[in-house]
């Protein structure tokens, strides 16, 4: 889950009724999924001690309601609506990840609302795994430019990087699985943006003259995956390796033809007992052709380096590095659920290519807060810093 900006309107626009036509989809798979999967459980198992935040629907979904204040540097102050489910798709097998459905409405103080949708789903016996990832913004955001050198020396201000936008973003990934911890899949990705208010930065910058106020791109493409993770949420041991390669054509319905290449590692180290882990992360992508400015490759958001404002940095190519401790308790504190707490260091590059990395460093660390909603399942509180800003995060689940 992530949360952006995104302000109601009164006009519908094809934007707003595909959002409508998303929620009824997902409420209805979600209804005729409860009704489907909560027969059937097993009398031989003690019953489960649910916490305050855990509501049982049947034997098989667990719902999680969530109102939550929340502040960001993108959003500023708001408060997060909605909540968290959690259900198997097949209940009779105990060893089947729990598939995963987040919903957040996030109204805040400048006037604006963020939407987000997602869905994790294992499916098959594990033999297939879904990701889905909704967000529809309205409202404001900033931008700085291409380049790093941008994102530097144009200070943050409403009348020089701020402009108003609508955007869809949808991505979405079906993987296979190949091998005993290989999946082989496809992507498919699609970005609509509509700018309908300029900063005075967008006036004079080349990059936004060259692509207009209406960028649509569409894209599909290959990955694999290796995870060896004992949970894809929220992972205590085992690793994780994704490459991917994305296509965007016009034959697709995109106004550019270009391509992104991606690879992002993972590890997990439990020390001691389940709770306490070391995870780290390297991650790189590089994007080449008539590439937009709203799909190339930047650093900073709730998911890599927590305190840079989303879309200050932004060029073709990107790399990061991260290290984090996280630290859980082993007991409850009263229903509510286990608490903990992290810490992370991390170092983030952006630049035209990876040999243009050298004086374009940008440095992070930071402390997060945990509870824990359902069974490995928190709600995450997170301060970081880079060279002169701070963000405050919440979020569900880890961020990487």
């Amino acid at each position: 889950m992530k949360f952006t900006t995104l302000r109601l309107q009164s006009a519908p626009s094809n934007q707003s009724l595909i959002l409508t036509h998303f929620l009824m989809l997902m409420l209805t798979v979600t209804t005729l999924g409860a009704e489907e999967l909560s027969n059937g459980s097993d009398p031989e198992l003690p019953e489960k001690v649910y916490g305050f935040l855990e509501r049982p629907i049947g034997d098989n979904w667990v719902i999680s309601p969530i109102l939550f204040p929340i502040y960001t540097p993108e959003i500023e102050f708001g408060v997060a609506m909605g909540g968290v489910a959690t259900f198997s798709t097949d209940p009779k097998s105990k060893n089947l990840p729990r598939s995963t459905i987040d919903v957040f409405a996030v109204p805040t103080t400048n006037g604006t609302l963020a939407l987000n949708a997602g869905l994790e789903g294992f499916w098959l016996d594990d033999q297939l795994r879904t990701g889905v990832d909704f967000d529809y913004d309205m409202g404001p955001e900033n931008y700085w430019g291409v380049g790093y050198d941008a994102g530097r020396n144009v200070d943050q201000d409403e009348d020089v990087t701020e402009f108003d936008r609508d955007v869809l973003d949808l991505p979405v990934s079906l993987n296979w699985r190949i091998g005993q911890a290989l999946f082989a899949g496809v992507n498919l990705d699609l970005i609509d943006m509509r700018v309908k208010k300029l900063s005075q930065t967008m006036l004079t910058d080349p990059h936004y003259q060259k692509y207009g106020d209406k960028i649509t791109n569409v894209g599909t493409g290959l990955r694999l995956v290796y995870d060896t993770r004992d949970d894809t949420v929220n992972a205590y041991t085992g690793q994780y390796f994704n490459v991917e390669v994305n296509f965007y054509r016009k034959y697709f319905g995109s106004d550019q033809s270009f391509e992104t290449y991606g690879a992002d590692y993972r590890r997990y180290h439990q020390i001691g007992r389940p709770g306490r882990t070391i995870a780290w992360q390297v991650a790189g992508r590089q994007a080449s052709g008539d590439v937009p400015w709203v799909r190339m490759s930047t650093v900073g958001s709730s998911k890599d380096l927590r305190g840079y404002t989303q879309g200050r940095f932004r060029d073709k190519a990107s790399l990061l590095g991260m290290v984090e401790y996280r630290h859980m308790s082993e007991n409850k504190l009263w229903k509510i659920g286990r608490q903990g707490y992290v810490v992370w260091l991390g170092m983030g590059f952006i630049g035209e290519d990876f040999g243009d990395f050298s004086g374009h460093e940008l440095p992070n660390a930071g402390v997060g807060y945990r509870v824990e909603v359902q069974e490995r399942r928190n709600l995450r509180v997170d301060a970081g810093w880079g060279y002169d800003e701070l963000g405050v995060y919440l979020n569900f689940a880890e961020a990487f």
